[in-house]
């Protein structure tokens, strides 16, 4: 699950890199990580089923995502988002239980 959260996280920051300064090489590694999440995606459902996989991949790309886009972009968050990003996080550790 560690390699899908990383190259999804990559791809999102090659992504934003692309619409910033719209080089084609970013918009390439971006699709290049996407690819490589696809693969790491594909492998992980040996070990759990779709639907557990999917939930903790999308709240830990929510969460990951948005933190980065933060720190790297200085993109604002707001109260709400705040308070989601922890309803999130709390969603993952239900579901580890």
């Amino acid at each position: 699950m560690t390699f899908i959260i990383l190259f999804d996280l990559v791809a999102s920051i090659l992504a934003k890199y692309y619409d910033i300064k719209q080089a084609p090489v970013f918009l390439l590694l971006s699709m290049l990580a996407c690819s490589m999440t696809g693969l790491f995606l594909a492998k992980s459902l040996r070990f759990e089923g779709l639907a557990i996989t999917n939930i903790i991949w999308n709240s830990l790309s929510a969460i990951t995502v948005t933190i980065s886009g933060y720190i790297l972009f200085g993109e604002k968050l707001g109260e709400v988002q705040i308070i989601g990003i922890f309803i999130a996080m709390l969603g993952i550790a239900l579901i580890n239980m």
